[in-house]
C-alpha cells in the first residue's frame, strides 16, 4: 500500500501479499524489498514495492526467519528458514540481487537458524543455531562448524562486537546471555544474566550491551559483559524489551519498545531509563524503527494499534493509521535510497506502505 497524500493515508499498490503474515523485511543498498512469509516463502520487489514476485527456488521450508546482506556487496542476498524436519536446507543465497536463488546449506548440520550476523569488516559471516554456530568465509558457499554452545542453552539472538571481532554475544531462552573472547570457539554465561530469557542484543556506545528480556525489562552491561544490571526505570521492569533503537549520532540515546509498557528512553548510554509515551495510546509494542538521516524521528509498530510516528526523539506521538485495515505491526522498514518511503509488515494483512 502506499500514500498519495504525504503520509496522511495508506493506499493499495500491490495486492500480492494480501492475507500473509510477515515474518521479516530487508531493504538492500540497490532499493530492492525483500518481504518473508510465516508460511509463503519469499517475495521480492524491485520497484519499491509496486510489483511482488514470489522467489520460485524450492524451500524445504516456507518459513522465513532472516533477510540480510553485506553492505559491501548489495547484490548478494542471504535468506533463512525454520523447520521442524532434520535434514532440511536453512539458509539460500542470491548472487544477482534476487533474481536467482540457490541453497547456501553446505557444512550447515542444523534446520532452524536463529540469527545472522557479520563481523566489522563482513569477512566473516556466522549463522547460530539453536544448539550451534556456524561460519562462512565465502559469502555462505561453504560453512564450518566453530562451536557447539552450552547444551540446552536455545540461541534466539547473536550479535558481534564492532570494535573486537573476537567479542560475540548470543541470547538465550533460558540462560541468559551468552559471551565468547575467542570468535565463537568457547562461551560463558554472563555474570548476572543466568536463567533469564532474551530476545534482542544490541551494542552500545563504547563498551556497553544492551538485553532485552522477556519479562522482566532490561538489562545492561557497561563493560563488555562483564557485569550486568537493571535498568534504572521501574516501569520497565515488569515487561517484555522486545526490540531497541540506537541513536547513530549520538549512541548514548537508546530507545526500548516494549510489549505492555511503551517506549522507553535513555541518554546517558543506559544507565537511566525513562518513559516517553505522550499520545502513544497502544503500550503493546513489537518494533521500533529509527530513521538513520533523522534520528529523532522514530516508528513504533504496535499490537493491534497500528504505527505511531515520533519527529521529536519520543517527546510526543502520532499515529498514522489511515487506510491501514490490519493493526499488528511486525516488521518496519525505510526505503535505503529513499528514507520518505516506509515499509510496514503486518500480521496477516500483508505489506503497506507509505510515502511520508
Amino acid at each position: 500500500f502506499r500514500s498519495l497524500d504525504d503520509g496522511v493515508t495508506w493506499v493499495q499498490t500491490a495486492n500480492d501479499l494480501l492475507g500473509l503474515q510477515i515474518t521479516t523485511m530487508f531493504a538492500n543498498q540497490n532499493g530492492d524489498l525483500y518481504v518473508g512469509t510465516q508460511a509463503n516463502g519469499l517475495y521480492w520487489s524491485p520497484d519499491t514495492g509496486d510489483t511482488f514476485t514470489q522467489v520460485s527456488i524450492s524451500l524445504d521450508s516456507n518459513y522465513i526467519s532472516h533477510i540480510t546482506s553485506p553492505v559491501g556487496n548489495a547484490s548478494l542476498i542471504l535468506v533463512s528458514t525454520r523447520s521442524g524436519t532434520p535434514g532440511d536446507q536453512s539458509v539460500y543465497r542470491s548472487l544477482d540481487n534476487g533474481a536467482t536463488w540457490a541453497g547456501a546449506s553446505i557444512g550447515i548440520s542444523d534446520e532452524n537458524i536463529m540469527a545472522f550476523a557479520y563481523n566489522s569488516d563482513e569477512t566473516i559471516l556466522y549463522a547460530a543455531s539453536k544448539d550451534s554456530l556456524f561460519q562462512s568465509t565465502d559469502d555462505a558457499a561453504t560453512w564450518s562448524l566453530v562451536a557447539d554452545f552450552i547444551v540446552a542453552a536455545d540461541i534466539t539472538t547473536l550479535i558481534v562486537d564492532a570494535a573486537n571481532s573476537n567479542l560475540l554475544f548470543a541470547g538465550t531462552e533460558s540462560m541468559g546471555v551468552l559471551k565468547s573472547t575467542d570468535s565463537g570457539l568457547t562461551w560463558s554465561i554472563t555474570s548476572g544474566t543466568s536463567g533469564l530469557s532474551i530476545g534482542k542484543l544490541a551494542r552500545g556506545a563504547f563498551s556497553s550491551v544492551l538485553a532485552g528480556t522477556f519479562g522482566i525489562g532490561l538489562v545492561t552491561s557497561d563493560d563488555a559483559g562483564a557485569t550486568w544490571s537493571m535498568g534504572a526505570d521501574p516501569g520497565m521492569l515488569n515487561s517484555s524489551v522486545l526490540d531497541i533503537a540506537i541513536n547513530p549520532v549520538n549512541p548514548n540515546v537508546i530507545y526500548a519498545a516494549t510489549g505492555g509498557a511503551g517506549v522507553h528512553k535513555t541518554v546517558d548510554g543506559g544507565i537511566n531509563w525513562f518513559p516517553v509515551n505522550t499520545g502513544l495510546n497502544h503500550l503493546s509494542l513489537l518494533v521500533i524503527l529509527l530513521d538513520q538521516l533523522n534520528p529523532d524521528t522514530l516508528y513504533a509498530g504496535t499490537s493491534e494499534g497500528g504505527v505511531y510516528r515520533t519527529i521529536d526523539g519520543g517527546a510526543t506521538w502520532s499515529p498514522i493509521n489511515d487506510g491501514l485495515f490490519n493493526l499488528t505491526i511486525t516488521s518496519l522498514e525505510i526505503d535505503v535510497n529513499d528514507n520518505t518511503i516506509l515499509y510496514t509488515g503486518t500480521e496477516g494483512g500483508g505489506v503497506f506502505q507509505l510515502n511520508l
